[in-house]
């Protein structure tokens, strides 16, 4: 989990500054090869930091049942929704340069599964699952 952490760190550091300076990945100019690299640079960390926050949300789940503090009885839709999840992250990506419509819909469509999560894990903790 440690190298997860890291680059948490490194992807809010990251982001805390661009945020500092007053940009975003899509205000910043590309008339630069600098700039260009910097976004590039901040895409892959946004997209490595979900990646990493789907993998931190596995091992949660995965360590939950395996304490058996909690009813994690109904866990099993737990342990697959993260690597669901980051499939989904994977195929958003691939589209957004093929297809950037369909990426939009695909956002969409994680943003609800990522809220399904939150929803199946709190109900789940609760005991009401």
């Amino acid at each position: 989990m440690l190298p997860a952490a890291a680059v948490m760190v490194v992807d809010s550091v990251g982001f805390a500054l661009l945020n500092g300076v007053g940009h975003s990945i899509q205000t910043i100019s590309l008339t630069s090869g600098a700039a260009t690299a910097a976004a590039l640079t901040l895409a892959a960390l946004a997209v490595g930091g979900l990646m990493v926050i789907f993998y931190i949300l596995h091992e949660v789940v995965l360590a939950i049942r395996n304490d058996g503090s909690a009813d994690a009885s109904n866990g099993s839709h737990l342990e697959k929704l993260p690597g669901l999840l980051l499939i989904l992250l994977v195929l958003t990506i691939v589209l957004f340069f093929i297809a950037p419509s369909a990426a939009s819909v695909l956002m969409l469509i994680l943003l609800g599964g990522e809220m399904l999560f939150v929803v199946r894990f709190s109900m789940t903790m609760r005991g009401v699952l």
